[in-house]
């Protein structure tokens, strides 16, 4: 299916895209979107979000708590101290 939209570059350098275009590309707001630019065609690609823990690093995060991402064990230690501190 084509799809087909025609946008001006507003001042500050945005365009718009239009909801059917993004529902088609599967992306949502907050997305991360990485731009290219090869023999003057640009692309547009939603980069996959990468989930790393804020205690440990580990990429195998377990919770998104307070808008952090962080694993089973880091969360773990941190109710301990919490308990501990009480």
């Amino acid at each position: 299916m084509k799809i087909e939209f025609t946008h001006t570059i507003d001042d500050l350098g945005r365009i718009l895209i239009p909801a059917e275009l993004r529902e088609a590309a599967g992306w949502d707001a907050g997305d991360a979107i990485t731009l290219n630019h090869s023999y003057g065609v640009i692309t547009l690609l939603k980069k996959e979000r990468q989930y790393e823990c804020i205690g440990c690093k580990t990429p195998e995060v377990k919770v998104r708590a307070g808008g952090k991402d962080i694993c089973e064990t880091c969360l773990e230690k941190a109710v301990g101290i919490m308990t501990a501190l009480r």
